[in-house]
């Protein structure tokens, strides 16, 4: 957790230092998100555990980028995610889809190697607002790390990232099995304010 204040610290720190000579924007995007959840299973003889399968979902945010220098920018977003997993029904041979829907904070800090092209990797942090399960025990915070890149072609760009979740969620309350949130996501993304 102090290498997340940290990181956030250095952030804001170096957007303020530089406003002399940064590009400021901010952008509104939404997108595919694609969740892939992985199981941890604590006892090998363990029976009864439905398979568990990806899930589609979506995304929409709002950021606030910050360029540093020629190379260097950062960015923050707050974003509002839909993501979760589908398990296998046996008796009525179906997937039955569980939803965790989540409001995130997501500072990232990056290279601009090429002016319309960026790499961007941070920590997110996202809280749990609702979920349509109740079986499971999840976490009302859930901590992970992103990665993501970005095209930007003029007020107009493409995003993918990866997101892996470093908090677990016990399903069974005993830790006998538990499971770890891991997503894609693809969107576009518009700038607000010009250049």
């Amino acid at each position: 957790m102090r290498y997340l204040l940290f990181l956030i610290a250095i952030v804001f720190g170096n957007s303020y230092q530089s406003s002399a000579q940064s590009k400021n924007q901010f952008n509104i995007g939404a997108g595919y998100s694609y969740s892939n959840t992985i199981v941890s299973i604590e006892n090998t003889a363990l029976i009864g555990l439905a398979p568990i399968k990806a899930k589609p979902g979506f995304y929409v945010s709002l950021a606030y980028d910050h360029q540093l220098s020629r190379l260097f920018t950062t960015q923050i977003e707050l974003n509002l995610q839909q993501k979760g997993h589908r398990y296998e029904n046996p008796i009525e041979q179906q997937l039955v889809p569980v939803r965790y829907t989540y409001i995130g904070i997501r500072p990232t800090i990056g290279v601009k190697p090429v002016k319309k092209l960026s790499f961007l990797i941070g920590p997110e942090l996202n809280w749990l607002i609702s979920k349509s399960a109740s079986w499971s025990n999840s976490k009302p915070i859930e901590i992970g790390l992103t990665g993501r890149g970005r095209y930007q072609f003029s007020r107009v760009g493409i995003t993918g990232g990866y997101f892996r979740a470093l908090t677990f969620y016990d399903l069974s309350g005993s830790g006998t099995y538990s499971f770890t949130n891991q997503n894609w996501q693809v969107g576009l993304f518009y700038q607000l304010s010009p250049r």
